[in-house]
């Protein structure tokens, strides 16, 4: 008996009542997306097993006569470690590289930072950047997950000799896709403590790909903390020699007169003679805002005057607003969200207050000595490192509410001791923290004179730049697909270059949103973003059962609805390096709860 029938027998005996659920779930699976072709994760059993092979095979790269920094991070969000990436490559450009920031993301939230970056600095999103089509082909040979193929186009197109990665997802990306390039040398910066110690981030898979990279030659380490260093070396059971601290930079701002911190205050509407308490952190567990709640709560009994700023946004916001009204703080404590300010914030506040459970080497401790504010802390990861404890700040041990308290309640009673504290904060990070230092402490590390003896030049007009990486990887994956189905399609695409044509079957239609000056007459002008009659586009194409989309705009009903008006049966679409076949009367209940099933994985892998 088929599975089928004995699922339908086993009802009809004992659970009828359920058949026309079953028969439901049954047709709405037969509608819904399913792959036909796929690469792996990143996270896979597949994947993990190649590395070693693919990282052992890699070419060498011919030499370049100049050196070209290439330094990638996953987004330009207002993170303290992407902070350090921008100051990173402003300072290396103004050694005379030639330096590119690559960033995953650079739009919206994830952009933050991109008015930091210095104009002799040459700023690419993988996002928005685009790449040859003969380049896509050529280097997705093999499959790869879909991350490190966008990355791995990006370097082939920039073509660096040297590539500098920070944080552990990006650290992993980058470094295989430098060492499959062939780049000289690749630099991994490791931001904080390992991630062992963040369950609700960590993935499994982060430590055996962790070890097979750290095993070539041409790969170092750095860490910004010797406790982070110390902490990563462990881990990967390696010699903490192997992983150099190089302490982040800081810029020093001037510090206000008495009268340019008032009129910050008025301007935040803050009444005289308030206590200000200033928290600049994202409301994640590992700072252990719960713990900064209790202390407001406590000591705003003692000092009704007490008011306190924070800075920053983060997933348990809403329970932090929960807290707030539970504990009757809500006009004690201001979210002020993501800020552009922060050193205004610090120039009108009396301490700033910090009760992580986990710490790399913290920018915003760093920050509030400079700007002559003290700090109280817990000592913690590079903490300690990044202050001097009773001289510059006055640090608790992890979870020491009551000495945190007494740190606190010392200091806002003390304003001598704050101002004395403040002056010392500022000439300890003038001595210790500088651009200078960070950017020559990176050129020894990866082999490079701290001066360039070639002047940076960033032409890329003699590279081809065609298509988006997303669609160029789209069309990897379609080149092989139709190498095994040979029947004419209608490809719906926002970019045109004759060489596509050579990877469609015989017979098929390209549909172009704008008008294309040469194009043959295989290609047919239709804005389907804006269409509402396509009735022009049905007469103008032959019968075809599949319409090809490069991404998954045909998710849209309005776009599945006029698909099916031109006589489609099927939608072909490209999504994070997968091809997925969908019916065109796919309903958009079953497209939805199936978009939100599949990021609901993604989250969790």
């Amino acid at each position: 008996m088929k599975p089928l029938h004995r699922i339908r027998f086993f009802l009809t005996q004992y659970a009828p009542c359920l058949l026309p659920l079953a028969h439901f779930l049954l047709n709405a699976a037969r509608l819904a997306p399913f792959k036909v072709q796929g690469v792996p994760a990143i996270n896979s059993k597949s994947y993990a097993e190649k590395l070693r092979d693919i990282i052992n095979t890699a070419r060498h790269a011919p030499e370049q006569t100049s050196t070209h920094l290439l330094l990638y991070t996953g987004t330009l969000c207002s993170g303290g470690a992407e902070r350090q990436w921008c100051y990173l490559a402003n300072e290396l450009a103004s050694r005379g590289y030639r330096v590119t920031l690559l960033v995953d993301v650079i739009t919206g939230e994830c952009g933050h930072y991109v008015p930091l970056i210095h104009d002799n600095v040459q700023l690419m999103g993988l996002d928005t950047m685009k790449v040859s089509l003969n380049t896509a082909l050529t280097c997705t040979a093999q499959e790869f997950p879909y991350p490190l193929c966008a990355t791995l186009l990006a370097i082939l197109y920039l073509r660096p000799t040297h590539v500098l990665c920070q944080l552990d997802q990006t650290n992993i990306i980058g470094t295989t896709a430098a060492l499959l390039t062939g780049t000289q040398k690749v630099l991994m910066s490791f931001r904080s403590v390992n991630p062992s110690h963040f369950p609700y981030i960590y993935s499994e898979w982060l430590l055996p790909q962790y070890k097979e990279l750290i095993a070539s030659p041409r790969v170092v380490l750095t860490g910004n903390s010797r406790a982070g260093c110390d902490d990563y070396a462990q881990w990967l059971g390696i010699d903490s020699s192997r992983v150099t601290t190089i302490r982040n930079a800081v810029s020093i701002p001037e510090v206000p007169l008495p009268q340019r911190r008032q009129a910050i205050r008025q301007s935040l509407g803050i009444e005289p003679g308030k206590k200000i308490i200033l928290g600049v952190f994202r409301w994640t567990k590992e700072k252990n805002f719960h713990l900064f709640l209790e202390i407001v709560r406590d000591l705003h009994a003692r000092f009704p005057d007490l008011l306190v700023l924070h800075a920053g946004q983060g997933p348990y916001e809403h329970e932090v607003r929960h807290a707030l009204k539970r504990h009757g703080l809500q006009n004690v404590v201001r979210l002020l969200g993501r800020r552009e300010d922060v050193v205004d914030l610090m120039h009108c506040a009396d301490l700033l207050l910090l009760t992580s459970n986990n710490e790399g080497l913290p920018n915003v401790v760093l920050e509030a000595q400079a700007a002559a504010l003290p700090v109280v802390a817990t000592r913690v990861g590079g903490i300690p490192e990044a202050v001097q404890d009773g001289k510059t700040a006055l640090l608790a041990p992890r979870g020491d509410k009551e000495t945190l308290m007494a740190h606190c309640a010392e200091l806002l009673d003390n304003a001598a001791l704050r101002q004395s504290m403040g002056q010392a904060g500022r000439e300890f990070i003038q001595k210790k923290f500088s651009h200078a230092a960070m950017g020559d402490k990176m050129l020894d590390l990866i082999g490079l004179p701290h001066k360039s003896e070639n002047p940076a030049t960033h032409d890329l007009s003699s590279l081809a730049a065609e298509l988006p990486i997303a669609e160029a990887i789209a069309w990897v994956g379609l080149k092989k697909y139709f190498s095994e189905h040979h029947e004419p399609v209608v490809c719906f695409s926002r970019h045109f270059s004759s060489k596509e044509n050579s990877i469609l079957p015989d017979g098929s239609v390209r549909v172009c949103p704008q008008q294309i000056a040469d194009a043959d007459k295989n290609t047919i002008n239709f804005d389907w973003h804006i269409a509402s009659d396509w009735t022009s586009l049905k007469n103008s194409i032959p019968h075809c059962r599949t319409a090809v989309f490069l991404d998954n705009a045909c998710c849209e009903a309005k776009i599945r609805n006029g698909l099916n008006q031109c006589g489609f049966e099927h939608i072909l679409f490209h999504d994070q390096g997968n091809l997925y076949l969908i019916p065109t009367v796919h309903p958009s209940l079953f497209r939805r709860l199936w978009m939100l099933a599949r990021s609901s994985f993604r989250r969790r892998a």
